[in-house]
């Protein structure tokens, strides 16, 4: 599996009026699903970030954003390029049947891939049976609750962020080279009784690269590099009855494919970009009636080279005396006895590529009413979503 890590080198933001949210010493909200309560006044095992410490990631991954930020909640990286999803866990395996958790995003339950890091307003963990028997079954597990950001009454704010991403591989294997390859081939065979079977000396020499080729299988087919980019503009505020708060954002990801523009008109590079487009209104129809309408789309395509395959796996099936990356005339390297391992350098070269395009709709609408006025703190809410 190839590992990358993902560092900020560069990070821009613009702000019509800030928006000091989450300040040190207030009693921050902490929103369970279906109730709230706040920090001071909890007495279930709950966790939660807000959107301030958020922020200061810049990874593309909402899963990998919170690895070590909340107690009591694992977060398993899957590191290879263009996985998004994390494998978590809320206080280890919790069944033999599975052990994900419960997303709920504003109180449906809901993947939480598609959502865009600067859209949350804060990720509450909920971990012992008195935080999640609110959620039965389906919280077995543990529940992770996403609140995203909403409107503000009486205010008007915009905010443009740009981030940069360099993505830098870490934990590669090194390979031996040819001529180490031949002679402990050679010294395994003699161990067994048998005659040894590669010619050192003309791999060592290096003489002719067809018949005895020295190729280093990753350096060949990856780089050492790969970047991303992150642009989000927002727009958040409301009047006295009406509050508004909507997000724009395009993620563009390029991986590690090295020398991937060999091709006239196209690029064999993998390439992944989305673009998210979030609306929360929130609607004050009387005093005690309130209305919330939340609305998300996104648009996502994604680019790899080649139709098959898994191109590390190639590189962990051939020796590096298997066949050069291309022969003397030209031709992409290969023969009858590893006529069943594809050269990945062709692969990720010379295979064309394939594309995929992923479209998602998810609305919802909350009609709350108060109905203080017969019973003291009673009300009712009527849901209704649709997720495409």
């Amino acid at each position: 599996m190839n590992k990358s890590l993902y560092i900020v080198a560069f990070s821009l933001a613009f702000a019509t009026t800030g928006i000091a949210q989450n300040n040190e010493g207030q009693d921050k909200v902490i929103d369970l699903g279906t109730q709230t309560t706040t920090e001071l006044r909890k007495t279930q095992a709950v966790s939660t970030i807000y959107s301030d410490e958020l922020d200061k990631n810049a990874t593309t991954s909402p899963y990998n954003a919170i690895y070590g930020l909340l107690p009591g909640l694992s977060v398993m990286q899957n590191t290879s390029w263009g996985t998004d999803k994390s494998r978590l866990n809320v206080r280890g395996r919790g069944s033999l049947n599975g052990d994900t958790p419960l997303f709920v995003v504003d109180g449906f339950a809901r993947p939480l891939e598609y959502i865009n890091l600067s859209e949350i307003e804060s990720i509450s963990v909920l971990k012992d049976g008195a935080a999640t028997a609110l959620w039965g079954g389906r919280g077995a597990n543990g529940v992770v609750l996403i609140t995203t950001k909403r409107g503000i009454y009486n205010k008007k704010d915009i905010k443009v962020d740009y981030k940069f991403g360099l993505g830098l591989p870490v934990d590669q294997p090194e390979f031996a080279d040819a001529y180490t390859y031949a002679k402990a081939r050679n010294e395994a065979l003699r161990y067994d009784g048998l005659q040894p079977d590669m010619d050192e000396a003309s791999f060592l020499s290096g003489a002719n690269s067809d018949l005895y080729p020295n190729v280093d299988w990753i350096d060949e087919t990856f780089k050492n590099t790969g970047i991303s980019n992150k642009y989000t503009i927002e727009f958040r505020g409301g009047g006295n009855k009406f509050r508004y708060y909507t997000i724009v954002g395009l993620l563009t990801d390029k991986g590690f494919i090295k020398n991937a523009n060999m091709n006239d008109g196209y690029s064999t590079q993998d390439k992944y970009s989305r673009a998210n487009l979030r609306s929360n209104l929130d609607i004050d129809l009387t005093n005690t009636t309130k209305l919330k309408l939340n609305i998300l789309g996104t648009l996502a395509e994604s680019s790899r080279p080649g139709a098959s395959a898994d191109l590390w796996n190639m590189v962990y099936s051939l020796p590096p005396s298997a066949f050069p990356v291309r022969t003397e005339d030209g031709t992409w390297g290969g023969n009858s006895t590893w006529a069943g391992t594809l050269n990945p350098v062709a692969q990720s070269q010379g295979a064309a590529y394939s594309k995929g395009h992923t479209r998602s709709l998810f609305a919802d609408l909350t009609l709350s009413q108060d109905l203080s006025g017969f019973v003291k703190g009673l009300g009712v809410d009527l849901r209704l979503a649709y997720d495409n």
